[in-house]
């Protein structure tokens, strides 16, 4: 057992077709997290991960960033009780618009439920 930061320090760059980020949800671990793994994903490989509920925007940028170092804060979306304000901060600050929030459509499982989910996702 490690951290994730010393996993990170004995995987070859570029050498992974998927990793999913789900660990510590503070704002400078997510964002470590993001930064150690994305050179470890091949070209066409996927980095993702889970909590990242909502895009940040003028209107919740200064909610997120106040409460960056918390692991979960009241939703400032409908669809979801919590969000997690680090990852969501983290995931925008190193994406922007290009990363992919499975929060922002419906998903119907195979059995019939639908919902939406936390994860995103960005292809190398």
């Amino acid at each position: 057992m490690m951290t994730s930061d010393r996993a990170a320090e004995l995987v070859g760059d570029a050498s992974l077709d998927l990793v999913f980020i789900d660990g510590d949800h503070s704002y400078e671990q997510t964002l470590r997290d993001i930064r150690n793994w994305l050179p470890k994903v091949r070209p066409g490989g996927i980095l993702c991960g889970h909590d990242c509920e909502v895009r940040v925007t003028k209107e919740n940028q200064a909610v997120f960033h106040t409460n960056r170092h918390k692991d979960s804060i009241e939703s400032v979306s409908p669809f979801f009780v919590v969000n997690h304000p680090g990852v969501v901060l983290s995931v925008h600050e190193v994406f922007g618009g290009r990363a992919r929030l499975w929060a922002e459509q419906t998903v119907r499982l195979d059995s019939g439920p639908e919902g939406r989910s936390t994860l995103w996702e960005i292809n190398v």
